[in-house]
This record gives structure tokens, C-alpha cells and sequence, in this order.
């Protein structure tokens, strides 16, 4: 039997659960209290923005090569491990003592 679980960021700390595609909907909590805090009009106040450092070119080639192939979704290649746009880095040789 599958679980199919929605999350919203419009609901922080709330879960949508559904024990088949096709069953009954139910919205369950999983926050004891809010996860935000809230400001003195009630507004929700979120964390900063982190944004991402790129990842090597070395680090794409390998998810290109290596962990696409487990994507089960052929349209979703190119959204998670697209092809690299610069050619695949040569490895470099370390001496061993």
C-alpha cells in the first residue's frame, strides 16, 4: 500500500495524507505550535533566503553520469542532472606514497 503525502508552504506544519491516489483527503498536523514566528499583526515571519553556491563542474558531470539514470521521469533528467555545458574535466593524478 502507497502513502501519498502534499505539503504547502502556505500551511507550515500541516500534511495532506492520502493512503491511496484516489482516497479520501485528511489534514493532519505535525507542528506543535507554529514553526515561524509571527509578528504583532499576526503575519508569519520566515527565515532569510539562503542561495545556493553552484556546483563544481566535476560535481555535474558525476550527477549527469551517474545518478540520472535513477530518475524514473525521462523529463525530469534535464531538471535535476541536465548535461554540463563545458567538457567533462580530466582527473587529476595524485602521486600515492
Amino acid at each position: 500500500m502507497q502513502h501519498h503525502f502534499i505539503m504547502s508552504r502556505d500551511h507550515p506544519g500541516k500534511i495532506k495524507i492520502r493512503k491511496s491516489f484516489d482516497s479520501n483527503e485528511t489534514e493532519i498536523s505535525i507542528a506543535r505550535v507554529s514553526p515561524f514566528p509571527k509578528t504583532k499583526n499576526g503575519e508569519l515571519v520566515f527565515p532569510d533566503i539562503i542561495i545556493p553556491q553552484e556546483i563544481s563542474l566535476e560535481r555535474q558531470w558525476y550527477l549527469h553520469n551517474e545518478v540520472a539514470q535513477h530518475i524514473q521521469n525521462p523529463e525530469k533528467h534535464d531538471l535535476y542532472c541536465k548535461m554540463p555545458n563545458q567538457s567533462k574535466p580530466k582527473k587529476s593524478k595524485i602521486n600515492k606514497v
